[in-house]
């Protein structure tokens, strides 16, 4: 992977997930893998920029592992929690 900043990576018990910090025109990067070797192409993580985040500038996200969907804790110029769920594999 290029250009994958302060990867996050969690497992999901399928599958290994990582985001990143803003990379591009991806606010948070997320991509996925069965073995750490090969990973999916990265994809946008958030549908869109929270109103608390300045496009560009989110950094560190991290997953927090909590009944239903996962939450996602990132840093901008305030920081911030959103509610998400981490793309399943087929």
């Amino acid at each position: 992977m290029r250009d994958f900043p302060d990867p996050f990576v969690t497992w999901t018990g399928t599958s290994y997930h990582a985001l990143s910090t803003a990379s591009g025109l991806l606010e948070v990067p997320h991509t996925d893998s069965t073995d750490l070797t090969d990973w999916t192409r990265s994809t946008e993580m958030l549908a869109a920029t929270p109103v608390w985040a300045t496009r560009g500038s989110t950094w560190s996200p991290a997953v927090l592992n909590v009944a239903g969907p996962r939450v996602v804790a990132a840093t901008s110029f305030e920081a911030g929690v959103l509610r998400v769920d981490l793309p399943s594999r087929p």
